[in-house]
């Protein structure tokens, strides 16, 4: 086993730096990010199975290893409580206020832009997607969303949410017509007795192999998807091949092996294999098929940290172990066996913490403190922040995420950061489960919202208007959700309405009943002046930084809303423009942004305007319902050196026409703007 637009035209210029950027770091560590499917809370051994009494529970004794040799991270939630909602977030970076890819919304095309692989990879990264993606487009389309159109430099595995109902990839012959692409290669041979998380594993393992033999100096980033313990309930051919790592375990063959085509348990009969650990107990049928998969992820685990080991990257190399969402009861597997979904109540598709709230592992060695923990909220969102600072990167303008780095490092032991956020539609119901309390069994999923601050969690079922209240619920007494404290709290639970409406943007394709509440304005600040503050900064890196490193102190920009605003602003420099935007009316506005160059624009902690990288003026729009009153308004601007800087914003007050957004439309505080 393994050892240790506008203000008149606004016209800015600065530089746009692509590709470079790296900050000042000795050695960027490699990144392995495994995600397994519908792996419940209790489902791993140090999380709950290993206290439990009695015949009811099974072994995960590598990912016990991984979290003595790491840090466990016991409040780890997911955007979404099923797999296309969760995995978007993951490689967005968004929260589902913000991702454009909302509730069931299955093979939507992830969109252009930022993402984890193409941070990574502008960084110099190697970027490698093994197993289940799910984002690239509808089968028959032409797949623009493709891993390799998104800054994966590899991919090999499911292109298709459906596919991954199907542990093994019979050639389009089984049910789902299941089959593994192998880079924009559909494989259509051979793969008939590959188990998913032999062949997966396998080919990881390759892969990480040739890089180390080839480009041993390049860092890599590898995304690692399992496709189980989801349905289809189905076990492997056989037992785990002898020794780990380099020298044994599992092994790519290749497409050349006629006796064990792809991997090395290609052979035997399938769907046979189950553990000997669980072969005789005294369990239902499926429990013990359920019970051996979740060990086959675990012996894998434990194959690919041997690996790292014998290629000599163990040390330099940060490994994440996680889940897409709480536990399925499908295919006459109960998560009631073995209490999958642990302390909590809801599984897979609910918005209880059984469904969002996820077993997660992460270590690194010499950095995260063998055997330690961390209670502190976080997002899968979180992660893309968390690898701009492991690479050396500033944290993009456009992620709803938080760099966990600081909290797995022990450098500080909580986040500043106001909450987690969540929204996602069901048509079913909870399950009638007696393990949950009466008011979360057979309850009504609907339109569902959550709010997470501090230990306090505030949520709504089935919403059927705007002003629907927030259940609220003490996590560190209450796990199970079971009292509702809203009543005891109405200030929290009206700061909770505020977030949940300045935390989201409304998307057309998951409409929201919530959709059209006016965003809250901000009590009138002291000390308003007219106009807005305007700072530099300089830029390295391909997005716009959430940080900037500002250069000086804030300057008021008086100057007036004529269209020669920007005129003189030198070239090699971004601006940034903080205030309050002055919504004169109650009602539903509509901003416009053109520009060339990137330009990002916030308002409160919605993302509302974007167009980073463009290369001529382009036109992008965002509608929403504001109160009347200030709201926190910021835009971030940078232009290449030697264009003419074009930055147009506009606005439509309700029953008026489109105008350009003045100076006397916006407001600051030198005091307070200054502090960010």
């Amino acid at each position: 086993m393994h050892r240790k637009t506008l203000f008149g035209p606004l016209a800015l210029c600065l530089t746009l730096l692509l590709c470079g950027g790296v900050r000042a770091q000795s050695v960027r560590p490699n990144i392995i990010f495994i995600l397994t499917d519908d792996l419940g809370y209790e489902d791993v051994g140090k999380f709950f199975q290993d206290s439990r009494e009695g015949e009811r529970k099974f072994d995960t004794p590598r990912l016990d290893q991984l979290a003595e040799e790491g840090m466990m991270l016991t409040d780890h939630y997911v955007g979404g409580p099923v797999c296309a909602p969760s995995r978007a977030s993951f490689l967005l970076g968004l929260h589902q206020g913000h991702s454009q890819i909302r509730d069931n919304q299955f093979d939507k095309e992830l969109p252009e832009g930022l993402n984890v692989a193409s941070l990574l990879s502008g960084a110099g990264y190697r970027t490698i997607h093994v197993g289940k993606y799910g984002l690239a487009g509808k089968r028959g389309s032409d797949l623009a969303a493709h891993p390799l159109r998104r800054g994966f430099t590899d991919f090999f595995g499911y292109l298709h949410h459906i596919e991954g109902h199907e542990h093994y990839p019979r050639n389009g012959t089984t049910d789902k017509q299941a089959f593994v692409t192998d880079g924009y290669k559909t494989i259509t041979t051979g793969t008939d007795k590959t188990y998913t998380t032999d062949l997966f594993t396998a080919r990881a393992k390759a892969y990480l192999t040739e890089q180390h033999a080839t480009r041993p100096e390049q860092p890599v980033f590898m995304y690692l998807a399992y496709d189980t313990p989801h349905k289809k309930l189905q076990l492997p051919t056989g037992p785990y091949p002898e020794g780990y790592g380099r020298s044994g375990g599992l092994r790519y063959t290749g497409t050349d092996n006629t006796e064990t085509p792809y991997v090395n348990t290609a052979r035997g009969e399938i769907d046979s294999y189950v553990h000997v650990d669980y072969r005789d107990k005294p369990w239902p049928e499926t429990e013990k098929v359920f019970a051996t998969m979740i060990r086959r992820i675990d012996t894998a685990v434990g194959d690919l940290m041997q690996l790292l080991v014998d290629l000599d990257m163990d040390e330099n190399t940060v490994v994440i172990f996680s889940s897409d969402n709480g536990p399925h009861n499908t295919d006459g597997q109960l998560p009631t066996f073995f209490r999958s979904f642990g302390p909590f109540s809801g599984i897979k598709r609910d918005m209880y913490e059984g469904g969002i709230r996820v077993p997660t592992l992460v270590r690194w060695p010499g950095h995260i403190a063998p055997a330690s923990a961390t209670s502190e909220p976080a997002g899968n969102w979180d992660w893309l922040a968390t690898f701009a600072e492991l690479a050396g990167l500033p944290v993009p303008a456009y992620t709803d995420g938080t760099s966990l780095l600081p909290v797995l490092d022990r450098r500080v032991t909580s986040l500043d950061r106001e909450y987690l956020y969540w929204e996602y539609f069901h048509g079913g119901s909870t399950p009638e489960y007696a393990e949950f309390p009466p008011t979360a069994r057979d309850r009504r999923r609907g339109q569902m919202q959550a709010v997470r601050i501090g230990d306090i969690k505030g949520v709504r079922f089935d919403i059927q208007g705007p002003d629907d209240t927030f259940e609220l619920y003490d996590l560190t007494a209450d796990s199970t959700e079971a009292t509702d404290l809203a009543a005891s709290m109405p200030d929290l639970e009206r700061r909770m309405q505020a977030i949940s409406r300045r935390a989201r943007i409304p998307d057309a394709s998951a409409e929201r009943p919530y959709d059209e509440a006016p965003v809250p304005a901000l009590s009138k600040p002291p000390g308003l002046s007219n106009g807005i503050v305007r700072r530099s900064f300089d830029t390295t890196g391909t997005w716009l930084p959430a940080r900037p490193e500002f250069i000086g102190e804030a300057v008021p920009d008086s100057r007036g809303p004529s269209g020669d605003v920007a005129e003189g602003l030198p070239g090699g420099q971004a601006y940034a423009w903080s205030g309050y935007l002055n919504a004169p009316r109650a009602g539903h506005y509509t901003f416009q942004l053109e520009n060339n160059g990137s330009v990002y624009v916030r308002l409160h902690d919605i993302h509302l305007l974007r167009n980073e990288h463009s290369t001529s003026t382009d036109t992008v729009t965002a509608s929403l319902d504001l109160e009347a009153g200030f709201h926190p308004f910021t835009i971030l601007y940078r232009l290449p050196e030697g264009e003419r800087a074009e930055l147009y914003l506009r606005w439509q007050v309700p029953g008026t026409q489109l105008t350009a957004l003045k100076l006397s439309d916006l407001s600051y505080d030198r005091e307070s703007i200054t502090k960010q």
